[in-house]
């Protein structure tokens, strides 16, 4: 029982730190499709 609580608790923390790091990427690339669009189309109006 108590690896079982071990292998939930390290399960979640390792879920956790994906999660953030997914969102962390899927910001880095939606910044990066931007500024490339931005290039490619040269989007200079405010």
């Amino acid at each position: 029982m108590l690896f079982f609580a071990l292998f939930m608790g390290e399960s979640s923390t390792i879920w956790v730190n994906t999660r953030r790091f997914s969102r962390k990427l899927s910001e880095l690339s939606f910044f990066a499709l931007f500024r490339v669009n931005e290039a490619r189309f040269g989007v200079n109006q405010a």
